[in-house]
Protein backbone atom coordinates (compact mmCIF):
# COMPACT_ATOMS: atom_id res chain seq x y z
CA UNK A 1 0.00 0.00 0.00
CA UNK A 2 0.74 3.85 -0.74
CA UNK A 3 0.17 6.96 0.43
CA UNK A 4 1.32 9.70 -1.65
CA UNK A 5 3.10 12.72 -0.74
CA UNK A 6 0.31 15.56 -0.07
CA UNK A 7 1.33 18.94 0.56
CA UNK A 8 -1.15 18.97 3.57
CA UNK A 9 0.61 16.30 5.23
CA UNK A 10 3.75 17.20 4.08
CA UNK A 11 5.14 13.42 4.28
CA UNK A 12 4.25 10.00 2.15
CA UNK A 13 3.90 6.38 3.41
CA UNK A 14 4.86 2.89 1.51
CA UNK A 15 3.99 -0.37 3.15
CA UNK A 16 5.85 -3.42 2.15
CA UNK A 17 5.30 -7.31 3.01
CA UNK A 18 7.41 -6.52 6.88
CA UNK A 19 7.68 -3.00 7.00
CA UNK A 20 6.44 0.42 6.71
CA UNK A 21 8.45 3.42 5.78
CA UNK A 22 8.07 7.05 6.03
CA UNK A 23 9.48 9.77 3.93
CA UNK A 24 8.91 13.74 5.04
CA UNK A 25 9.14 17.03 6.93
CA UNK A 26 11.45 15.73 10.31
CA UNK A 27 9.20 17.96 12.56
CA UNK A 28 5.79 16.25 11.49
CA UNK A 29 7.72 12.53 11.94
CA UNK A 30 9.52 13.05 14.30
CA UNK A 31 5.55 13.61 16.60
CA UNK A 32 5.61 9.39 15.84
CA UNK A 33 9.58 8.57 17.48
CA UNK A 34 9.90 6.21 19.82
CA UNK A 35 10.30 8.30 22.92
CA UNK A 36 14.44 7.15 23.03
CA UNK A 37 15.04 8.49 19.60
CA UNK A 38 13.13 11.65 20.37
CA UNK A 39 16.71 13.28 21.40
CA UNK A 40 19.17 11.34 18.91
CA UNK A 41 18.39 12.60 15.89
CA UNK A 42 19.73 16.30 15.36
CA UNK A 43 18.66 18.28 12.30
CA UNK A 44 18.70 21.50 13.55
CA UNK A 45 22.00 22.88 12.36
CA UNK A 46 21.02 22.05 8.85
CA UNK A 47 17.98 23.84 9.18
CA UNK A 48 19.78 26.62 10.74
CA UNK A 49 21.62 26.91 7.37
CA UNK A 50 18.81 27.27 5.30
CA UNK A 51 18.82 23.24 4.21
CA UNK A 52 15.95 21.61 3.30
CA UNK A 53 15.54 18.41 5.26
CA UNK A 54 13.76 14.64 4.96
CA UNK A 55 13.53 12.55 7.63
CA UNK A 56 13.28 8.64 6.44
CA UNK A 57 11.19 6.48 9.28
CA UNK A 58 10.67 3.14 9.38
CA UNK A 59 8.54 0.63 12.11
CA UNK A 60 7.95 -3.10 11.65
CA UNK A 61 5.29 -4.68 10.83
CA UNK A 62 2.29 -3.43 8.14
CA UNK A 63 0.62 -0.77 8.95
CA UNK A 64 -3.41 -0.36 7.89
CA UNK A 65 -3.77 2.47 5.33
CA UNK A 66 -7.57 4.46 6.04
CA UNK A 67 -7.40 5.79 2.24
CA UNK A 68 -9.95 8.64 3.62
CA UNK A 69 -7.83 10.51 5.69
CA UNK A 70 -4.09 8.71 6.53
CA UNK A 71 -2.56 8.94 9.85
CA UNK A 72 1.60 8.52 10.53
CA UNK A 73 1.88 4.52 12.61
CA UNK A 74 2.92 5.07 16.24
CA UNK A 75 6.68 3.85 17.26
CA UNK A 76 8.59 5.09 14.07
CA UNK A 77 12.40 5.03 14.48
CA UNK A 78 14.64 7.19 12.13
CA UNK A 79 16.67 5.13 9.25
CA UNK A 80 18.36 8.08 7.57
CA UNK A 81 18.48 11.79 6.93
CA UNK A 82 18.58 13.74 3.25
CA UNK A 83 19.90 17.36 3.27
CA UNK A 84 19.48 19.26 0.09
CA UNK A 85 21.07 23.03 -0.26
CA UNK A 86 19.07 25.30 -2.77
CA UNK A 87 21.18 27.60 -4.95
CA UNK A 88 19.34 31.07 -4.34
CA UNK A 89 18.45 31.91 -8.23
CA UNK A 90 21.57 35.05 -9.35
CA UNK A 91 20.05 38.52 -8.80
CA UNK A 92 17.48 37.26 -6.87
CA UNK A 93 18.48 39.47 -3.56
CA UNK A 94 19.13 42.57 -6.29
CA UNK A 95 15.43 42.23 -7.57
CA UNK A 96 14.19 42.22 -4.33
CA UNK A 97 15.71 45.43 -2.92
CA UNK A 98 14.90 46.96 -6.46
CA UNK A 99 11.47 46.07 -5.54
CA UNK A 100 11.55 47.22 -2.15
CA UNK A 101 12.88 50.53 -3.12
CA UNK A 102 9.74 50.72 -5.35
CA UNK A 103 7.19 50.13 -2.72
CA UNK A 104 6.51 46.44 -3.20
CA UNK A 105 6.38 44.36 -0.70
CA UNK A 106 7.76 40.94 -0.62
CA UNK A 107 6.65 38.40 1.22
CA UNK A 108 8.03 34.10 0.99
CA UNK A 109 5.11 31.75 1.83
CA UNK A 110 6.92 28.28 2.05
CA UNK A 111 5.74 24.57 2.51
CA UNK A 112 9.48 24.36 3.92
CA UNK A 113 10.70 24.51 7.37
CA UNK A 114 10.03 28.04 8.89
CA UNK A 115 13.72 28.13 10.07
CA UNK A 116 15.28 27.10 6.96
CA UNK A 117 12.87 29.65 5.32
CA UNK A 118 14.00 32.63 7.44
CA UNK A 119 17.72 32.28 6.65
CA UNK A 120 17.37 31.94 2.84
CA UNK A 121 14.90 34.77 3.22
CA UNK A 122 17.84 37.26 5.42
CA UNK A 123 20.44 36.06 2.53
CA UNK A 124 18.54 38.27 -0.07
CA UNK A 125 17.31 41.33 1.80
CA UNK A 126 13.85 40.55 3.36
CA UNK A 127 13.90 42.20 6.68
CA UNK A 128 11.65 39.42 8.78
CA UNK A 129 14.25 37.33 11.52
CA UNK A 130 11.60 35.10 12.00
CA UNK A 131 8.98 33.37 10.31
CA UNK A 132 5.41 32.35 11.15
CA UNK A 133 4.58 28.64 11.25
CA UNK A 134 2.51 27.24 9.27
CA UNK A 135 0.62 25.35 12.29
CA UNK A 136 0.11 28.67 14.48
CA UNK A 137 -1.51 30.68 11.09
CA UNK A 138 -3.87 27.60 10.89
CA UNK A 139 -4.78 27.63 14.46
CA UNK A 140 -5.13 31.56 14.61
CA UNK A 141 -8.58 33.51 15.03
CA UNK A 142 -9.16 36.16 12.12
CA UNK A 143 -7.93 39.12 14.03
CA UNK A 144 -4.88 37.21 14.73
CA UNK A 145 -4.07 36.10 11.09
CA UNK A 146 -4.79 39.92 9.60
CA UNK A 147 -1.88 40.99 12.35
CA UNK A 148 0.15 38.02 11.04
CA UNK A 149 -0.07 39.20 7.57
CA UNK A 150 0.64 42.87 8.40
CA UNK A 151 3.61 42.54 10.88
CA UNK A 152 5.61 39.42 9.50
CA UNK A 153 6.92 38.47 5.53
CA UNK A 154 8.01 34.97 6.12
CA UNK A 155 5.58 32.12 6.40
CA UNK A 156 7.13 28.62 6.73
CA UNK A 157 5.46 25.20 6.93
CA UNK A 158 2.13 26.51 5.12
CA UNK A 159 -0.32 24.41 3.41
CA UNK A 160 -1.98 25.34 -0.09
CA UNK A 161 -4.55 26.53 1.81
CA UNK A 162 -2.80 28.52 3.87
CA UNK A 163 -1.05 30.35 1.16
CA UNK A 164 -4.48 31.09 -0.56
CA UNK A 165 -5.82 32.64 2.78
CA UNK A 166 -2.51 35.00 3.40
CA UNK A 167 -3.07 36.04 -0.57
CA UNK A 168 -7.23 37.04 0.05
CA UNK A 169 -5.98 38.82 3.32
CA UNK A 170 -3.55 40.84 2.30
CA UNK A 171 -6.37 41.65 -0.94
CA UNK A 172 -8.78 42.44 1.52
CA UNK A 173 -6.50 44.96 3.03
CA UNK A 174 -6.90 47.00 -0.43
CA UNK A 175 -3.34 45.38 -2.09
CA UNK A 176 -2.94 43.86 -5.05
CA UNK A 177 -0.98 40.90 -4.97
CA UNK A 178 1.15 38.91 -7.46
CA UNK A 179 2.15 35.25 -6.46
CA UNK A 180 5.08 33.54 -7.90
CA UNK A 181 5.21 30.01 -8.07
CA UNK A 182 6.18 26.72 -10.19
CA UNK A 183 4.52 23.80 -7.86
CA UNK A 184 1.03 21.99 -7.50
CA UNK A 185 0.96 22.92 -3.78
CA UNK A 186 0.61 26.77 -5.09
CA UNK A 187 -2.02 25.94 -7.57
CA UNK A 188 -5.12 27.52 -5.17
CA UNK A 189 -2.51 30.14 -4.24
CA UNK A 190 -2.19 31.55 -7.57
CA UNK A 191 -6.12 31.43 -8.46
CA UNK A 192 -6.59 33.89 -5.79
CA UNK A 193 -3.93 36.07 -6.52
CA UNK A 194 -4.63 39.33 -8.84
CA UNK A 195 -1.51 38.37 -10.89
CA UNK A 196 -0.20 34.60 -11.17
CA UNK A 197 3.33 34.46 -12.34
CA UNK A 198 4.97 30.89 -12.67
CA UNK A 199 8.22 29.60 -13.96
CA UNK A 200 8.98 28.49 -17.23
CA UNK A 201 10.38 25.15 -15.33
CA UNK A 202 6.95 24.69 -13.70
CA UNK A 203 4.75 21.73 -14.97
CA UNK A 204 2.31 22.60 -17.67
CA UNK A 205 -0.65 22.51 -15.01
CA UNK A 206 0.85 24.92 -13.54
CA UNK A 207 1.84 27.15 -16.12
CA UNK A 208 -1.97 26.52 -17.66
CA UNK A 209 -2.95 29.05 -15.33
CA UNK A 210 -0.46 31.73 -15.26
CA UNK A 211 -1.34 35.30 -16.47
CA UNK A 212 2.55 35.54 -16.74
CA UNK A 213 5.44 33.02 -17.58
CA UNK A 214 9.01 33.71 -16.59
CA UNK A 215 10.62 31.99 -19.85
CA UNK A 216 13.77 31.95 -17.89
CA UNK A 217 13.00 32.17 -15.16
CA UNK A 218 15.08 35.19 -14.10
CA UNK A 219 12.79 37.43 -11.31
CA UNK A 220 14.43 40.32 -13.27
CA UNK A 221 11.87 39.98 -15.93
CA UNK A 222 9.21 41.15 -13.33
CA UNK A 223 10.81 44.59 -12.82
CA UNK A 224 10.78 45.14 -16.36
CA UNK A 225 7.07 44.13 -17.02
CA UNK A 226 6.39 46.42 -13.95
CA UNK A 227 8.41 49.28 -15.91
CA UNK A 228 6.60 48.43 -19.08
CA UNK A 229 3.26 48.38 -16.94
CA UNK A 230 3.87 51.80 -15.58
CA UNK A 231 4.65 53.12 -19.76
CA UNK A 232 1.32 51.95 -20.43
CA UNK A 233 -0.60 53.22 -17.93
CA UNK A 234 0.89 56.40 -18.06
CA UNK A 235 0.15 56.57 -22.60
CA UNK A 236 -3.33 55.64 -21.53
CA UNK A 237 -3.80 58.02 -19.21
CA UNK A 238 -2.56 60.42 -21.40
CA UNK A 239 -4.92 59.53 -24.27
CA UNK A 240 -7.99 59.17 -21.86
CA UNK A 241 -7.30 62.83 -20.80
CA UNK A 242 -7.00 64.21 -24.02
CA UNK A 243 -10.16 62.66 -25.27
CA UNK A 244 -12.10 63.95 -22.23
CA UNK A 245 -11.08 67.34 -22.78
CA UNK A 246 -12.64 66.94 -26.39
CA UNK A 247 -16.03 65.77 -25.02
CA UNK A 248 -16.00 68.35 -22.67
CA UNK A 249 -15.46 71.39 -24.93
CA UNK A 250 -18.08 69.03 -27.79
Amino acid sequence: AHVPFDSQRKWSMQVTASDTWVLGAPDIIAKQFDAEWKSDVEVDNAVAQGARVLMLAHCAGVTHIDETHPQLPPRLQPYGVVILYDQIRDGAAETITIARAAGIQVYVISGDDPHAVATLAKRVGIESATAVHGADFGLADTTRRQALVQQMRVFGRTSPTDKADIIAMLQTNGQRVAMIGDGYNDIPALKTADVAVVLQSARSAVRNIADVVLLSDDLNGLLALRKYGQHITIRMTAVLQHFLVRVVLS
